[in-house]
């Protein structure tokens, strides 16, 4: 199964998206350690006592991988390392290869 993925702010999810979540349906929180740290940590106990399929990287809660919070603005392209991982173990377990996606192709064709 090919699942889209969509990028929101913690506090956007909030605000309609949230409801499109089951536990089939998995989130990857990205948590740095800044002003919006304390949101993140709140939406992930939220979902996760929702009984829904959550995995972070940052914070003391994290599931994945992570070298520890250094600084926010560096964070932000550190994290995505163990995201990444995640993402193409998780898409090669389902027997997908996530070099040769479907449909996708590297011409354009402009007429």
């Amino acid at each position: 199964m090919r699942l889209p993925a969509l990028g929101f702010s913690a506090a956007e999810l909030r605000h309609g998206p949230r409801a499109a979540i089951t536990p089939a349906t998995p989130v990857l929180l990205l948590r740095q350690n800044d002003e919006a740290a304390a949101t993140v940590d709140e939406l992930m106990s939220d979902l996760v006592n929702a009984g829904e399929t959550v995995f972070s990287a940052g914070g003391p809660r994290g599931t994945l991988p992570w070298i520890g919070d250094d600084h926010p603005i560096c964070d932000a392209v550190a994290m995505l390392l163990p995201a990444y991982t995640a993402i193409e173990a998780a898409a090669r377990r389902k027997g997908l290869d996530p070099d040769h996606p479907l449909h996708l192709t590297k011409v354009t064709r402009t007429l």
